[in-house]
This record gives C-alpha cells, sequence and structure tokens, in this order.
C-alpha cells in the first residue's frame, strides 16, 4: 500500500479557491495505515504507522526514520530503553510537544507512550488493560480503552478520544488525568447546550481551536443522521 502525505497549492489565475496542484512530501509502499500527522516546530513530520506499529518522522528534505516501534511487529516492550528497539500495538495519533517530546497514542495497547528527545520511551498514560479508571490521579495508573485521536495545546495539555469509553480526556502536564466530554454511553443523538460532561456523545477524530475549543466527530449521530457530525465543547465546558 502507498500511502503520500500531500500538499496543495492555489493557483491564482484559474479557480483561486481550489487546489491545482498535489505534492507527496511523504509515504512509500512499506507504509500501511497513516490516519493523521503532527509537525514539529522545525516542520518535521510524524506520522503513526497503524498497521506497521511504528513512528515515522519525515524531515524537511523527506528523510524518513522510525523513531519508535520495531516495523510489523505489535506488542509492548521497551519502556525505559530507546524506542526503536521498543513494541508498539497500533499506533493511532501523535502529539509533538515544543521541546520535542513526542506522544503516541495506542489504540491497540491502552495506552499513551511518550518518547523524550534523548530517544527514551516510557509509559505516559495506561495500564494495559482496557477500562476506565483513574480521573483526579495520575494518568500512568488510569485505564483507557482505544485511545484514537490527540492533540496538544499551546499549555502542554494532552487531550485525547477514550474511543472505547466513549469520552474526551485530558491530561495535564502534571500527569493528572481528566474527563472533559462524554458520559460513557453512545447515543443514537443527543441535543446541545449542556455541560460536555453530562451529555452523550461518541468521539471520534479531533482537533483544537485557537481558542482552547475542542472539535470532533461524533460517530454515535451516524446511525441516527445517516452521517456523523462535527461537535464543539468550548472552554466553559458547554457542548454544541
Amino acid at each position: 500500500m502507498r500511502l503520500s502525505i500531500r500538499v496543495a497549492l492555489g493557483c491564482a489565475l484559474a479557480l483561486p479557491a481550489w487546489p491545482q496542484n498535489i505534492l507527496s512530501v511523504a509515504g512509500n509502499s512499506s507504509w500501511n495505515d497513516v490516519f493523521n500527522v503532527a509537525l514539529d516546530s522545525a516542520g518535521n513530520i510524524y506520522a503513526p504507522d497503524y498497521g506497521g506499529h511504528v513512528v515515522y518522522k519525515v524531515d524537511k528534505l523527506g528523510t524518513t526514520t522510525v523513531i519508535a516501534g520495531t516495523k510489523g511487529v505489535a506488542g509492548y516492550a521497551g519502556d525505559g530503553a530507546l524506542a526503536t528497539a521498543a513494541k508498539l500495538n497500533e499506533p493511532s495519533s501523535v502529539a509533538v510537544a515544543p521541546d520535542g517530546t513526542v506522544y503516541i497514542a495506542e489504540y491497540g495497547g491502552a495506552r499513551i507512550r511518550k518518547v523524550a528527545t534523548n530517544g527514551i520511551i516510557t509509559t505516559f498514560a495506561g495500564t494495559g488493560a482496557n477500562g476506565f479508571t483513574g480521573d483526579g490521579g495520575p494518568a500512568s495508573a488510569a485505564k483507557i480503552y482505544a485511545p484514537l485521536s490527540m492533540v496538544m495545546d499551546p499549555q502542554g495539555n494532552i487531550f485525547f478520544t477514550d474511543l472505547g469509553n466513549y469520552r474526551i480526556r485530558k491530561i495535564t502536564p502534571a500527569g493528572v488525568i481528566t474527563t472533559v466530554a462524554g458520559t460513557g454511553r453512545c447515543p443514537i443523538a443527543s441535543g446541545d447546550g449542556g455541560l460536555a460532561t453530562a451529555t452523550d456523545s461518541c468521539p471520534g477524530w479531533m482537533a483544537l481551536g485557537p481558542d482552547g475549543s475542542i472539535y470532533f466527530t461524533d460517530n454515535g449521530d451516524l446511525r441516527f443522521f445517516g452521517y456523523p457530525r462535527v461537535r464543539k465543547v468550548a472552554t466553559n465546558g458547554i457542548m454544541t
């Protein structure tokens, strides 16, 4: 399977609102399933290969290296040693801190791993057992279930969709985990205007707005509307 990460360039002379040229900037036939990417402050691309169980780094010259995981081997191993010798289980999303630390959500591993700038990998969140525990305490002792999408805000807080628990959870720079959206129930449809932590939802992929609002796909609405909705959690905690 070939996967390319592409950049679209607009043409000012015709249809300026539409992309006219597409350039492949990363990807080759050895990549398996890459659903999203993250960039660091230097413009390097980080791509989690879900099916390949590794995370790639692509620099601005297009050179690709594996920074975490063992290609084609799923598992859990390597904490406290170099990430390139570790095993990952279905990495689905990455986030990069301003200092270059890389966080990796493992959908199949029920963990979030951390790769420090010296290349050493540790477990940042999750125990490896699917479940929902630990809010208000250390993320490393909490149970999570199929973490899918992950983003980091400018303050260093990590937000991730805890897909199996139908929640969005937050981990502070100090490592404390809490729930910011969802009740643990995935409805056919739910209303707007209430507290996000009291509103049923099925969070999938997510992004952060410049004001700190969270936007996410609500896949539970797929059964009711025939398509997923994009929902918003404002900074005051209200979901719409």
